[in-house]
This record gives C-alpha cells, structure tokens and sequence, in this order.
C-alpha cells in the first residue's frame, strides 16, 4: 500500500482581514455565522487588542481553500470584493 505524500494531505487556506483602529477597548474576539450557516457560507469574525492609546479592531471574513498543491501568490485576488464586504460588516 503507498501511502500519501506529505503535500497530499495539507490543505491552504486563504483568508481575508482588514485592520482599523478603534477608540480604547478590552481585548476580546467574536465570531459572527449567518443564520442556517453550512461549512461552506463564509462567517465574519473581529478581535480586538491594545495598540497603544487606542484598539486595533480586526475583522476578518471570507476565506477560500486552496486547490491541492498550489502556490500563493499575495497579489493575487481569491475571493473577489473580500475587501469590500469586510468593510460593509464592519459598519453593522
């Protein structure tokens, strides 16, 4: 039997964050699922930290699974408008 390659059994993920800074705040981290969520919906998620006299609120979003065995490439664009519905969240 042979057995799989070490490559063949890692999975990439590429996910999506967007960083503002916030008036002072506790640290924490939430993570927001639609209603009726399945694996595959894409969910929000923000933490927060102390980032001198202020808060670094972080949000992150909408991730893609890389396909067996491919490279990444920073400038390339994976999930298209991730930026723009980050934003949009991050205003509710």
């Amino acid at each position: 039997m042979e057995l799989p390659s070490f490559g063949d059994m890692i999975r990439g993920t590429v996910g999506h964050m967007a960083a503002f800074r916030t008036r002072k705040t506790a640290p924490g981290a939430v993570s927001y699922f639609p209603k009726n969520h399945t694996a595959k919906d894409p969910y929000y998620y923000v933490t927060w930290r102390d980032w001198g006299d202020e808060s670094l609120a972080c949000f992150g979003g909408p991730e893609r699974e890389l396909r067996q065995v491919t490279q990444y490439h920073s400038a390339k664009t994976y999930v298209a408008g991730a930026d723009r519905d980050i934003r949009r969240f991050a205003k509710k």
